[in-house]
């Protein structure tokens, strides 16, 4: 009980020391909206605070760009069929995704998310790729609110 409180204690201050947080899939993000081609058709989105949009094929949203551990999100044409094993409602439609952790390189192990999303009230399924690295535990789902935030317009 004693060891299981000090473990608790040492997780929870190694938290607030490092900034950790964990990774809240809630409503759409908030913040400056960007609008992109995606296939034909206009796209918005709330991208993460100091991340880079690249437009192609695929749309790339990429932050911590220069650090050991980036996260990326790739934006492509989806799979209506819905192929994968799991599935949440977001905001805006529902993520057909599977989670898959890999090996790490010299920034620690990482982890994809890949999936698809379709949008409510369209028949619009968009492709995504989400991956994120890390010395400890990586976790893909951090693109989740930036996913919720898409929808078709400026």
């Amino acid at each position: 009980m004693i060891r299981t409180r000090l473990i608790f204690i040492i997780l929870a201050v190694s938290a607030a020391a490092f900034g950790w947080q964990a990774l809240q899939p809630v409503g759409p993000a908030e913040g400056i909206r960007l609008s992109f081609p995606l296939d034909g058709t206009r796209m918005s989105m709330v991208p993460p605070r100091g991340a880079r949009l690249i437009e192609g094929d695929p749309v790339q949203v990429v932050l911590g760009a220069t650090t050991r551990t980036p996260h990326v999100m790739e934006l492509h044409r989806g799979n209506p069929q819905h192929t994968h094993p799991d599935s949440t409602r977001l905001a805006n439609g529902r993520l057909h995704y599977t989670v898959e952790d890999h090996e790490g390189g010299s920034g620690g192990a990482y982890a994809t998310l890949s999936g698809d999303i379709q949008l409510d009230d369209t028949d619009i399924t968009i492709g995504v790729t989400c991956t994120a690295q890390s010395e400890f535990t990586p976790e893909p789902r951090w693109c989740l609110p930036y996913l919720a935030s898409l929808r078709p317009g400026r």
